[in-house]
């Protein structure tokens, strides 16, 4: 039989050890939302180090001189464009899936495309194939509105989300095919295509303002495509060829079409340069002082990237790296082969 003195022991020990696990729970419940949040500070902390260097490493030091494309890719956090799965190499050198088949684009790739167009504050953009979102959110913080066009709903409505958590209130994504542009909003001082075509679609030209800028990767969709910047002057296309990429191929209607692979037509007779010999000098940069966002014509080797025979790349494959260079920026009048409407 338990002794009166024992009794009361025993119960203050179990008080004790209740009032213990519940100061306990307690505790836990105030200091573990603090680390979590501590954990996530940390976590941004090493995003902001990680972009800096991507900026540093990979665009500034081939060649982007833009101060504006340079902030802009600075300042966009494109972890939060790409699955939990590939955060940690979000700033890496190469694209990364996304899934639905499509990838969000090299840093470099999405530098050089958007110093190209040249924006303004007040421009207006068109973007066919929004992806994740993340060459949006940069043309955002170059240009006043920005129209962006994407085949996939899953895409389009997840896009959409991150662009609006981020206050980009000035981009508008909807679900349609880029091939068609968006009429009721053109004419657009740029538009920029973020996936592979044989040839320009021509509704994407008419859409394009005089004066304005076009650049897509230009060639079959199946290999290697150029990446092109088309300037319409006078209503018609003056093309300057960029450099080697390879980007996933433009659905609906491209492929309904079944496109043949786009062929540039270049006068017979090219313009002298200024010493007076025909043709353009191989270091000639690719664009006049001032044009293309400072783009240094000469680009260094891409990097090597995590992509495979069966995952599209764009500029780097481990299997064979390809060498970003400049081509000569021939005079050129055309697009043959256009299709008709």
């Amino acid at each position: 039989m338990m002794r009166p003195s024992s009794f009361w022991t025993r119960g203050r020990r179990l008080r004790s050890g209740a009032a213990s696990r519940g100061g306990s729970r307690w505790l836990a419940a105030l200091f573990v939302p603090i680390l979590v949040a501590a954990s996530g500070v940390q976590d941004e902390a090493a995003f902001s180090r990680a972009r800096a260097a991507m900026v540093r490493e990979q665009i500034a030091s081939r060649g982007v001189t833009d101060r504006r494309v340079l902030e802009a890719m600075g300042s966009v956090p494109r972890h939060l464009f790409v699955p939990g799965e590939y955060r940690d190499q979000a700033y890496g050198d190469f694209p990364l899936p996304i899934g639905e088949g499509q990838t969000i684009s090299q840093p470099f790739v999405v530098a050089v495309m958007s110093g190209s167009l040249g924006l303004g504050k007040d421009d207006k953009v068109l973007e066919i194939g929004t992806g994740s979102g993340y060459q949006a959110a940069i043309l955002a913080r170059l240009a006043g509105r920005v129209f962006s066009v994407e085949i996939d709903r899953t895409l389009a409505d997840r896009a959409r989300d991150t662009l609006s958590g981020l206050g980009l209130d000035n981009v508008r994504v909807r679900c349609g095919d880029g091939f068609f542009g968006w009429e009721e909003e053109a004419p657009f001082d740029a538009v920029i295509v973020t996936c592979a075509v044989a040839e320009v679609p021509p509704r994407l030209l008419d859409q394009l303002a005089e004066g304005g800028r076009l650049i897509l990767p230009l060639g079959e969709p199946a290999a290697f495509q150029t990446l092109t910047l088309i300037t319409k002057r006078d209503g018609q296309p003056a093309v300057r060829k960029m450099l080697d990429v390879r980007f996933v191929p433009m659905t609906g209607e491209a492929l309904k079409r079944k496109l043949p692979t786009a062929l540039i037509a270049s006068r017979e007779n090219p313009e002298p340069d200024p010493d007076g010999r025909r043709g353009v000098r191989p270091e000639t940069p690719l664009f006049p002082q001032g044009e293309a966002g400072g783009l240094n014509p000469t680009f260094r080797e891409s990097g090597r990237g995590p992509c495979s025979g069966s995952r599209p790349c764009e500029a780097s494959c481990p299997r064979q790296p390809h060498l970003l260079r400049s081509q000569p920026a021939l005079p050129l009048t055309g697009v043959r082969g256009r299709a008709r409407t």
